[in-house]
């Protein structure tokens, strides 16, 4: 059965026709493929680029509030008042230990002079006192002490000047 050339020529561009759409389904298929490929990797892109920013931001806030504790933590020392700095120099390296973690257990509430005021005007030196064998003292509060402080550095202040007055009579 020998078919005639015109027949044999429809049958070649038939079957190239078809081999052309399935080639045509096949691109179309592989590029709808790449596409959502391409897709999902931008996606997971942006999703690792988030996760990073996040863990970013995190580390940031983190090192923020690190820098901040640090800076408050030696707030309630920098801060002290006058008054009070004659009892913290005189005090020995556990009693400084133990108003350290006083302060440590307070350190978001001692940022500003008035809290540090209070903070300082609370801490109980009694024991302190007691300590130095002055056991009279045992039950005063430490703005008693302090006031006391001062007094005694008052009595003392007038008596150099009362002395400086009578060394100037003297000598003028």
């Amino acid at each position: 059965m020998e078919e005639t050339k015109p027949n044999l020529l429809k049958k070649i561009q038939a079957a190239v026709k078809n081999n052309d759409a399935k080639v045509e389904e096949g691109l179309s298929n592989t590029t709808s493929t790449l596409l959502s490929l391409l897709d999902k990797s931008i996606n997971e892109a942006k999703s690792a680029k988030k996760q990073v920013q996040r863990s970013t931001d995190t580390e940031k806030a983190v090192k923020s509030i690190n820098e901040e504790f640090e800076s408050a933590k030696g707030a309630w020392l920098k801060l002290i008042p006058e008054s009070f700095k004659p009892i913290w120099m005189g005090l020995n390296e556990g009693q400084r230990q133990a108003i350290e973690r006083q302060a440590s257990v307070r350190i978001t509430n001692l940022q500003s002079k008035e809290q540090v005021q209070r903070f300082w005007e609370s801490r109980d030196f009694s024991s302190i006192v007691a300590a130095n064998g002055k056991a009279d003292d045992s039950k005063k509060t430490g703005l008693a002490i302090v006031n006391e402080a001062v007094a005694e550095q008052a009595t003392t202040e007038r008596k150099k000047l009362a002395n400086l007055s009578v060394f100037l009579r003297v000598k003028f």
